[in-house]
């Protein structure tokens, strides 16, 4: 039996927090054919494990899951982003409970069109509003697609916009050298006529597309 049963797991957002894995206090539950009511009934409270680690890597499966935590917030801040970083996921959901209500339900996945997802991105975001002293609930299920690696991190909104930033901007960097490296070696095939060159632009392209 868990240490610390589901009930009272509470994961804390303390003031001047911005960034936290909270991915450790998370409990979760394998390739159980159950739906959202039957893992918010009492009896099926002992099938939930925690995760116990920054992150959880399940290697090469397609099983589901169900994902389960709270969140009470002690700071001043009241708007998050939590990030679910694994994109192979087939059907991503989210249930987000206030006083034993369901007031938010998100349904995307890789299965679903880009337009699904609350903020387009190639991880799994998704927003939360909590008021100082409020507390949430959230149920996510997942359809793993050929892989997962269960690893969920809470971000104050401002600071993701500007660790966004920052990413997009290296990734620009980056994205200009291949350029640079395949326009490169696109001039030298066209001098040289080496078909090594061509695979080697080929392998960039395909190498950056990939990223």
């Amino acid at each position: 039996k868990n240490s610390t049963t589901k009930n009272n797991a509470i994961i804390e957002i303390k003031e001047g927090e911005k960034f936290k894995n909270i991915t450790p206090e998370i409990y979760f539950i394998q390739n159980a054919k159950l739906e959202l009511g039957d893992v918010r009934d009492q009896k099926n409270l002992d099938l939930f494990k925690k995760i116990n680690s920054n992150s959880k890597n399940l290697g090469i499966n397609k099983d589901n899951f169900w994902l389960n935590f709270k969140l009470k917030n002690f700071s001043k801040k009241e708007d998050w982003i939590l990030e679910f970083g694994h994109p192979h996921v087939k059907e991503f959901k989210v249930y987000e409970y206030a006083n034993n209500k369901l007031i938010k339900e998100i349904n995307t996945g890789t299965y679903f069109p880009l337009s699904s997802k609350e903020i387009p991105n190639k991880s799994f975001l998704f927003t939360t509003t909590l008021k100082t002293g409020e507390e949430k609930e959230y149920y996510l299920y997942l359809k793993a697609g050929t892989s997962m690696i269960l690893s969920l991190n809470l971000w104050e909104k401002d600071e993701y916009i500007v660790q966004a930033s920052i990413e997009n901007y290296l990734y620009g960097i980056y994205l200009g050298i291949m350029l640079v490296m395949a326009f490169y070696n696109v001039f030298i095939f066209l001098s040289v006529k080496e078909t090594t060159y061509l695979y080697y632009i080929l392998y960039i392209i395909c190498f950056t597309t990939m990223q």
